[in-house]
């Protein structure tokens, strides 16, 4: 794993260790969507992406393994950001702006086609 601005190695490890009860969690699909054995039916998708981040790697595996399916999938990269820059809006406020509205804009158009929730 590599390290990004703002996300070191060590850190990351020191988070999984208290996120995860085991090393055989890093390949449940809820921690890792890539290692889920199917994606058909799950809702849209709207990923996020700073440019130098460390899961830009992962991003376009798993967009692509959506679409192979039909999810609805919204891959938005924000030029020059770091990870976590959605939260950093004293530092990069145009950028953390265009997020939130991206993500509220997402969540709009998904929410005013689908106005009745699912039964589960």
């Amino acid at each position: 794993m590599r390290t990004s601005y703002l996300l070191e190695t060590d850190t990351l490890q020191w988070m999984f260790g208290h996120y995860l009860n085991n090393d055989e969690e890093r390949h449940d699909w809820r921690f890792a969507p890539l290692e889920a054995a199917e994606l058909k039916n799950l809702p849209p998708a709207f990923i996020t992406l700073a440019e130098h981040a460390t899961w830009s790697t992962k991003a376009s595996p798993y967009v692509n393994r959506l679409q192979q399916v039909n999810v609805d999938t919204q891959l938005t990269l924000y030029p020059g950001m770091v990870h976590d820059f959605a939260r950093l809006g004293s530092i990069a406020p145009d950028a953390t702006g265009q997020v939130r509205a991206d993500i509220a804009k997402a969540l709009r158009q998904h929410l005013s086609n689908h106005p009745n929730p699912v039964d589960v």
